[in-house]
């Protein structure tokens, strides 16, 4: 059928139920947006409802399933849902458009469906713009900039990792095998700001959940915006978790339901920005999300931020957190979220949360407490009847948490001991302090670790946890401010620029030493300019590996105007030009060791453009993202590169000419420096132009260093044999005719070529043309070096040097063992740390609080003891 052969463009199918709002709130907006709609009120008088329907259906150009509880009750859900996808096979039009106005179990041929969400009334008016461009037969369906396939790629990937780091690693792990307990819930209307209060008067009062409510369906009962409030250990970050699981069971089933994700708020007092931007990081070092995807996932409001931990935001934060929680919601209409926070801190804020409902987690019962310990068995006997006897153990015992602490740290201890210390007013660390000890005595008996280099490493690594805002550890997001001393940090910044460099140019030099020896092997003479050369490049590789890299990420880089990249590539060319050039000047005097210094300073504007201007402080570690090439900003860095290339290859050619004997060989020298400067150029824009945004599934600890140098190898090798190739091309066939020049045609036309010698000649030309293939050798090979080594380092290299550099401080301050994943995964197997993903959190806040609190005696008591240790510590880097 065609378009204008249809009776309605829409049907809207509803149950009796949803009729009044079908017919008085959807249908007049329909109409008013010019769209002919049918309903039940167009049904002819005295004709079967059956065929009514049947006609209904196949005149309407689409079919609107209003889906709620009562629609799929109804006997005609399943005939609609039928009738709808039995239509023409020629039919190529929208057929069933699927709206969900309160959440149900459609049948699967419409739950195969991506479907309009009008579950939240606030959004509905968004959503209907959706619906009618469909029934208009409008597709603009946005897929975060890339296909479809790619999209639903990244977002299923995304599920799972939410569903392993958190569903899986850590709920359903559980501490020391805690069976689940059914939290007690109820509401807290008094967190929650209401706009009304004011009007009404009258104080809303908490009331109890029942038993076997699901946090889910809480979520929906107040619109996808809730608070979870709880004491310290109180199940909070439990509660959240079933949440996640509950929306990724929804997500899973259907492709249009937004990505339920978990954050913890702890870092955001770092640089205190919006809540957009700081999501967008967060996905990105959490999750190893690529900024340019995450940006999109946010402003396209894909995610339903899931934010842990307001309370270990810093105090004097607080306030501010709350006000950017609240503005992104007000920003975005009110989007999905839901917060957690211990009730005491949450109390204090001067303002509060404007979500749509609030829960409180309520102690444990003494019941619950009793019967728990009942159901565990004889080994806990013990603790049982202390735990009736003495009251301060009963009041430890109704958090989950410790609850789960004491099954591991008093199973099979008897009742005295532990009625003996409980009238100590430290009991809680007491508890802490028992079940570490326990931790390492009911694993095995030969630890891979001593209990002191456990205990001092864990101490460590809270204490900067907690310095840095962090809830979740990962070893590649290690930087220099968990340094402890100026002192250290200048250490490190020595070992990362000065040796760091120092190593990449030994390599350079070595390698340009072989090629010039190839190149040159039958001349005796030249082994000083061998030795000449190698150096230079030595010095040339170091110092762009010392100076530069720590400022612009790569996913940065494409952010910066072409003026900007400009205004880097000359900082750069002028910096690596003065350095070469002093360098060259000693050797060759002034004059030539300018023009070799605004020269060799072309690596330096490549380094420039690539990752800004040249520095001296400690380098921030940023390492790689998957990496894909985008047109858009290659092109940009591309046509920098080729204005600062003209300019450069004019500066070349005046240059050279100035400082040699023959002025007339000024286009000769141009053309070598517009050459040069444009492959630089060029090879900037293709190396700039690497991005990511493709999701990665599998996590490893310390996966973005190891990402790091494979991208750096692979972007070093090929970036630099095409640029080898192509140079070595261009300057070969570019290097005869130039030889021919001065050996064959200029004597000729001074009359110095005897024109009877046609040996001479031959001889000549076959010279000239092995040596332009010499030639092309010798400039290939250095400029596919150098720019391997600029692409290298720019892409995943510095982050690999410097990261290499702050581990050997680390290990050196004896603040971590080498192998660091292997201490971890220990630590983790130690029932104090869980692995999420490939990063590590503590299995509580409260354990990290009891390390961190550690004296540092009791946390560092290992020098020189370890010394012979360390020998055979000495594995790869992890």
């Amino acid at each position: 059928m065609h378009a204008e052969s249809y009776r309605f463009d829409i049907y809207i199918s509803a149950c009796p139920e949803d009729a009044d709002w079908a017919e008085g709130w959807l249908r007049p907006r329909l109409e008013a947006a010019g769209l002919r709609v049918g309903t039940e009120a167009d049904f002819d008088i005295g004709v079967a409802r059956i065929v009514n329907v049947e006609r209904a259906v196949i005149g309407s150009r689409n079919t609107l399933l209003i889906l709620t509880p009562a629609w799929i009750k109804s006997g005609w859900a399943e005939f609609e849902s039928v009738l709808t996808q039995t239509r023409d096979i020629d039919d190529q039009a929208p057929q069933t458009l699927p709206l969900l106005l309160e959440p149900c179990q459609p049948p699967l041929r419409i739950a195969a469906l991506t479907y309009a969400d009008f579950t939240e009334a606030q959004r509905r008016e968004a959503k209907l713009q959706q619906v009618i461009a469909a029934a208009r037969g409008e597709h603009n369906l946005k897929v975060v900039g890339a296909t479809l396939s790619q999209f639903l790629d990244n977002r299923g990937r995304m599920l799972q990792k939410v569903q392993s780091f958190w569903v899986e690693g850590v709920l359903e792990s559980g501490l020391q095998g805690l069976a689940p307990l059914d939290l007690n819930l109820s509401t807290q209307p008094d967190a929650i700001p209401n706009a009304w209060d004011a009007v009404v008067q009258q104080a809303q009062a908490a009331e109890p959940i029942p038993q076997g409510t699901s946090v889910g369906e809480l979520f929906d009962r107040y619109e996808g915006a809730l608070l979870i409030l709880a004491e310290p250990g109180g199940g909070k970050t439990t509660l959240l978790l079933q949440l996640a699981r509950d929306l990724l069971a929804r997500a899973e089933w259907n492709p249009g339901f937004l990505m339920p994700v978990v954050f913890n708020l702890s870092s955001w007092s770092k640089a205190r920005q919006p809540l957009s931007e700081w999501l967008i990081e967060e996905l990105n070092s959490r999750y190893d999300v690529p900024q340019k995807l995450g940006r999109a996932w946010v402003s396209e409001d894909q995610l339903i931020p899931l934010l842990d931990g307001l309370d270990e935001v810093d105090a004097a934060d607080r306030p501010a957190c709350v006000e950017a929680i609240n503005a992104f919601r007000q920003e975005r209409g009110f989007v999905r979220l839901a917060v957690c926070c211990w009730q005491a801190e949450y109390q204090l804020l001067p303002l509060k949360l404007k979500l749509r409902g609030a829960l409180l987690v309520q102690p444990l019962t003494s019941e619950q407490v009793d019967e728990y310990l009942a159901r565990a068995g004889e080994s806990l006997a013990g603790l049982r009847e202390a735990v009736q006897q003495d009251t301060r153990l009963r009041d430890l015992a109704q958090t989950p948490l410790m609850l789960g602490i004491m099954l591991g740290a008093y199973r099979g201890v008897p009742a005295a001991p532990l009625l003996a210390q409980s009238d100590t007013d430290d009991q809680q660390q007491r508890l802490f302090g028992a079940y570490v000890e326990r931790m390492f005595t009911r694993r095995g008996a030969s630890p891979q670790y001593s209990r002191e280099q456990t205990v001092s490493w864990l101490a460590w690594l809270a204490r900067g946890m907690r310095r840095q805002g962090q809830s979740i550890f990962l070893i590649e997001r290690l930087q220099p401010e968990w340094l402890a001393s100026h002192t250290t940090l200048r250490q490190y910044v020595l070992i990362d620029r000065l040796a760091g460099g120092l190593l990449i140019g030994l390599a350079g030099g070595l390698v340009t030493a072989i090629l010039l020896a190839i190149a040159t092997w039958s001349s005796v003479d030249n082994h000083i300019s061998v030795l000449l050369g190698g150096l230079s490049t030595m010095l040339l590789g170091g110092s762009i590996s010392g100076l530069f890299g720590g400022r612009a990420a790569p996913s940065e880089r494409g952010q910066r105007t072409i003026w900007q990249i400009v205004v880097n590539a000359l900082i750069g060319w002028l910096g690596i030009g003065i350095i070469s050039g002093m360098y060259h000047g000693m050797i060759f005097g002034p004059t030539r060791g300018l023009a070799d210094g605004l020269v060799t300073g072309l690596a330096g504007a490549l380094a420039g453009a690539l990752m800004g201007n040249p520095g001296l402080r400690a380098r921030h570690i940023s390492v790689v993202e998957t990496l894909r090439w985008s047109s858009t900003i290659g092109f940009r860095l591309a046509l920098a590169g080729l204005l600062g290339g003209f300019i450069i290859g004019m500066v070349y050619g005046l240059i050279y000419s100035a400082a040699g004997k023959l002025a007339g060989d000024f286009p000769i020298w141009l053309s070598y420096g517009l050459t040069g400067g444009l492959i630089i150029g060029i090879a900037g824009g293709l190396i700039g132009g690497l991005t990511g945004d493709q999701l990665q599934t599998t996590v490893i600890p310390n996966q973005g260093i190891w990402r790091s140098m494979q991208s750096a190898l692979c972007a070093g090798l090929v970036y630099g044999l095409a640029s080898g190739l192509i140079v070595g091309v261009i300057y070969g066939l570019f290097g005869g005719p130039q030889i021919l020049l001065h050996t064959l045609v200029l004597p000729a036309v001074s009359g110095g070529l005897i024109a009877n010698a046609p040996a001479g000649v031959i001889a000549q030309l076959s010279g000239g043309y092995v040596s332009g293939v010499a030639y092309g050798l010798i400039y290939g090979g250095l400029y596919g070096l150098i720019v391997a080594l600029i692409a290298a380092l720019s892409y995943g290299g510095y982050a690999v040097l410097s990261h290499f550099a702050l581990r050997i401080i680390l290990w050196r301050q004896d603040a971590m063992p080498w192998n660091y994943a292997a201490f971890l995964d220990y630590a983790a197997g130690r029932v104090f740390l869980r692995k999420v993903g490939g990063g590590y959190i503590f299995v509580h806040r409260m354990l990290l609080e009891y390390f961190a609190a550690l004296p540092d005696a009791a946390a560092e008591p290992i020098s020189a003891a370890k010394a012979p240790q360390r020998a055979a510590e000495r594995t790869a880097i992890k």
